[in-house]
């Protein structure tokens, strides 16, 4: 993107050094297809400069000025000893409707216009041909294929744009506007022309608090696993966590259903956004309203890390009986399918009985005698071993149930586990914010 961002000069020094380079390329190439080379070279930057002093759409101006030659090729001469020759060209995409704009109030067109090139992520490639011929006892002649759209540089560039810009273009523009100005990729984003003055950006980007849960839900096991768990420097902690951030707004923005908990849809007026973003009360309400929620998960975050075991974490098994025997009546238990990992521990008088561990969405089957037990169900994303197993609350979460177990031939019981969620945000409500700060 850092391409689009250069200054007209900047571009035309560009384009003198891209052409130097071709020149040192083609010296395995004919005397003829050198010249072909140059010709074309210098016709394509007379043309741009000629479109460039003649158009007064600000939106094409802005546009052309951003366009690179990326590519002259000669190749075989034909049986007349003529050289065709290939142009690649490529430029940022811009919505057409801007030219509309930009012949009411200028400075304030230009502004959104030069944002929306500098922020936009999509490119479109056009190819322009010309021929040039060799004549004997005459000076060589460079003719533009007409059907390119030459020998107007600025027409074959503008039916070329518009084209690109009713696909991908305006969805990559309109993107790349909403990305900047929300700071997180977003999704769905659209402009609305109702008439030059009444634009409307509307951007759906991510729900932050859902998005923050996620990203500090995967940051934890990455503590423990990857860092020093408890004694985690937090700052350390906090960047493990800015990862998982921006992993998880990408994702959100990728995808294609999103459930309405996870997104929240905002409306901008781009010329304003193109002035100041910072002065626009949707920006500003969006960005406070996310770094109050950041800084609560954030104290989050310490609280978990501090309630991690000082003990290594283990590899996670794979669905399996840790503890039991094989006889007595079968027990089946079942894991709800992306709930996650889950444990299961029958206790009787304090003793443990039968110990399995269910990876999500399978089944275990242990044995029990018949009788009164405690049965305890345990979910987390760190596995600590058959003593700590998930680890205290709040990095495990656990339930007790009392339960029986018939015994009888033939008969079997099952259970169907769906794991518990916490509730890390109340859990914050009695922490002392300035000492862990």
């Amino acid at each position: 993107m850092k391409h689009l961002l250069r200054a007209g000069s900047a571009l035309v020094l560009s384009l003198l050094f891209l052409f130097g380079c071709m020149g040192i390329a083609a010296s395995a190439e004919t005397d003829n297809q050198t010249t072909a080379i140059a010709m074309v070279k210098e016709q394509l930057q007379a043309e741009k400069e000629k479109a460039l002093a003649s158009t007064k759409a600000l939106w094409f101006k802005e546009m052309l000025s951003r366009t690179e030659v990326t590519d002259v090729a000669a190749g075989e001469p034909d049986k007349k000893g003529a050289i065709p020759v290939t142009v690649t060209v490529t430029y940022p995409t811009l919505h057409t409707g801007l030219d509309a704009k930009s012949k009411y109030d200028g400075k304030d067109a230009e502004a959104f216009v030069q944002a929306a090139l500098e922020t936009a992520k999509a490119t479109a490639t056009y190819e322009i041909k010309a021929t040039v011929s060799f004549p004997e006892g005459k000076d060589a002649a460079l003719k533009w294929d007409t059907k390119a759209g030459f020998p107007s540089y600025k027409t074959a560039l503008t039916a070329k744009a518009k084209a690109a810009n009713t696909s991908f273009g305006v969805k990559a523009m309109v993107s790349a506007m909403a990305d900047f100005v929300l700071q997180h990729p977003s999704r769905g984003a659209k402009l609305k022309f109702s008439s030059p003055n009444e634009v409307t950006l509307t951007a759906t980007a991510p729900n932050f608090e859902s998005m923050l849960y996620a990203a500090m839900d995967s940051t934890v096991p990455r503590i423990a696993y990857e860092a020093q768990g408890p004694n985690t420097e937090m700052d350390a902690m906090y960047a493990l966590m800015d990862e998982q951030i921006a992993a998880y707004s990408v994702k959100y923005a990728k995808a294609k259903k999103l459930k309405s908990d996870k997104a929240v849809s905002l409306a901008f007026d781009p010329w304003k956004l193109a002035e100041n973003a910072e002065s626009s009360p949707e920006v500003n309400a969006y960005r406070q309203a996310y770094q109050s929620e950041y800084d609560t998960f954030k104290l989050a975050l310490i609280y978990r890390g501090m309630q991690l075991p000082d003990l290594p974490a283990l590899e996670m098994p794979e669905t399996k009986r840790l503890e039991g025997g094989k006889s007595g009546t079968k027990v089946v238990i079942k894991a709800t399918k992306g709930d996650g990992n889950c444990m299961v521990r029958f206790l009787k008088d304090g003793e443990v009985k039968a110990l399995g561990f269910i990876r999500d969405g399978e089944r275990l089957t242990v044995y029990l005698r018949g009788g009164e037990y405690t049965m305890q169900l345990g979910s987390g994303s760190i596995w600590y071993g058959n003593e700590e197993l998930f680890g205290p609350e709040p990095i495990g979460i656990y339930s007790y149930d009392q339960v029986r177990i018939t015994s009888k031939e033939g008969y079997y019981h099952t259970f169907t586990f769906s794991t518990v969620q916490s509730d890390d945000k109340n859990a914050m409500d009695s922490l002392d914010r300035d000492a862990l700060l």
